[in-house]
């Protein structure tokens, strides 16, 4: 379930209509068993430790494909170097204040990384319906 909490909100509607620069979006893997509510901020998630192939995404504004309701990234694909545990979704964040954009609980997950060579597939998405 994909959710733009209130900071989010607030963040791209002020963006939208010009009080404030469109924000750098990072993409954070989070390893806590939570569900996005509409009051969470950044410091709600564990994000993935490093050390275990992962590293935050810097997502580029020039490949999404814009539809009349959703923007979607191109496929992603996250290699891990060993046993990180249970990922249970990710968050994106405003890569200069690190305000909580939105997050997405997998619906098929958690997934459980315990080997070198273990992967997770995903294309983040934004819907605004």
């Amino acid at each position: 379930m994909m959710l733009i909490p209130a900071a989010g909100r607030q963040t791209m509607l002020a963006a939208l209509v010009g009080q404030a620069p469109i924000p750098a979006l990072t993409l954070h893997l989070y390893t806590n068993n939570k569900t996005p509510l509409d009051s969470d901020t950044a410091a709600d998630f564990e994000e993935a430790a490093p050390g275990y192939g992962y590293a935050q995404i810097a997502l580029s504004p020039n490949v999404w494909e814009i539809t009349p309701d959703m923007a979607v990234y191109p496929e992603l694909v996250i290699g891990f170097l060993g046993a990180l545990g249970n990922v249970y979704g990710y968050y994106v964040t405003h890569a200069g204040r690190g305000t909580l954009l939105w997050a997405e609980r997998f619906s098929d997950g958690p997934y459980n990384i315990a080997n070198n060579g273990d992967q997770i597939k995903l294309a983040p998405r934004l819907a605004l319906s």
